[in-house]
């Protein structure tokens, strides 16, 4: 279905419409749906680390995206990514950032500018180098199935901040 769309609305991945994306979205929620457990566990662990707080939650994409593959966009400097953070929690008033990363060391920057105003899944499996983790490999139990379920958690946490600050990744698209 999804091919279909793209060839109908010029998609690329990463480009996109607003046609699109509302006929994407009827797709999906025809579709599509998360099983009741998993969103069960995915609210209770919103209300353990967030409260009801004034939350940003931030998406950045690193490990290969970062290279600049054909089709793929720029990905912006951590420096700069942190400066608009920043911005935005002083702005509006944030009490909280969560991150949702595929790289270990950007956790630590985050960490090192915002430090307890920061929040994150230390259970997600991540990258220290280049190489994407969807093609990681790992010795824990049924890996690719919680690489899965990690990037779930991650969209549907992002899903109910306040406010997002993400670039164009499959993630926040």
């Amino acid at each position: 279905i999804s091919n279909t769309l793209k060839k109908k609305y010029g998609d690329t991945g990463y480009s996109s419409n607003t046609e699109f994306e509302v006929e994407l979205i009827k797709v999906l929620k025809k579709y599509i749906a998360i099983k009741p457990e998993l969103e069960e566990e995915f609210k209770e662990q919103i209300n353990k680390l967030f409260n009801g707080r004034k939350v940003l939650g931030v998406h950045h994409r690193g490990t290969d995206f970062k290279y600049g593959y054909t089709g793929h966009p720029v990905a912006v400097e951590i420096e700069e990514e942190l400066e608009r953070v920043q911005k935005l929690v002083e702005k509006h008033q944030m009490e909280l950032i969560f991150l949702a990363t595929d790289e270990e060391r950007v956790v630590y920057q985050y960490y090192e500018r915002f430090g307890a105003m920061m929040r994150w899944f230390p259970d997600v499996h991540r990258s220290d180098g280049c190489k994407s983790v969807a093609f990681s490999e790992d010795g824990r139990k049924n890996h690719h199935y919680l690489l899965g379920k990690e990037v779930l958690r991650d969209v549907y946490v992002l899903s109910s901040f306040h406010g997002l600050l993400a670039g164009k990744s499959q993630v926040s698209y």
